[in-house]
């Protein structure tokens, strides 16, 4: 069983608002990214969020997705992974997709390239955006443990920065990009207005 985390427990402070529930395209960023990794073959997906994000909990709630209350959030994004391997671990998933809930332009075909990759090298698979490797990542069962353990705000970087270098999957930049600023937002909105 395939299981997908979209992490959206962050405090959203470089925006000045609510990034998650900002519009994007006609519906909020965090909805345009769950709807993606629906559709990427995964077959649970959580949402992990802070307590008290009841706008996020409402838009998770009308894409059908669970939610996944992460108390530590204000530690950082690895108390966020680390709940979402406890819940794989909890549900016997034999993969975990982590992806994050403010990179709205990752199509869901990248994602199922995840998925297929990291069954082909050795259960890890990463985001490959120019150089950098990063999110959205896939993990498979034996690696559950080690992410558990994650502690700060480098998720599971050191983790893929080990991965052989055939467990990246390429990703144009701009998709990749997650939203942090309002001036991200307008640049994204640009780029999907080009069709890009």
């Amino acid at each position: 069983m395939k299981l997908a985390a979209v992490l959206a427990a962050g405090a959203s402070s470089r925006f000045g608002a609510d990034k998650l529930a900002a519009d994007f395209g006609g519906a909020p960023v965090l909805e345009r990214t769950i709807r993606a990794v629906a559709a990427s073959g995964a077959d649970d997906i959580v949402c992990v969020l802070p307590p008290g994000a009841t706008d996020r909990m409402r838009i998770a709630e009308r894409c059908g997705v669970r939610t996944l209350l992460n108390p530590d959030a204000a530690d950082g994004l690895s108390s966020s992974v680390a709940r979402a391997a406890e819940e794989a671990q909890r549900v016997g998933a034999a993969a975990l997709l982590v992806a994050l809930g403010d990179a709205p332009r990752v199509p869901s075909a990248h994602y199922a390239a995840l998925f297929d990759r990291a069954e082909a090298e050795a259960g890890l698979s990463f985001t490959l955006a120019r150089d950098r490797r990063g999110p959205p990542a896939v993990f498979a069962a034996r690696r559950f443990e080690d992410l558990t353990r994650l502690k700060g705000d480098q998720g599971a970087r050191d983790m893929t920065a080990r991965a052989p270098a055939g467990a990246g999957v390429a990703l144009a930049d701009a998709l990749a990009r997650d939203i942090d600023t309002p001036d991200d937002l307008r640049a994204a909105l640009a780029d999907l207005a080009k069709g890009g």
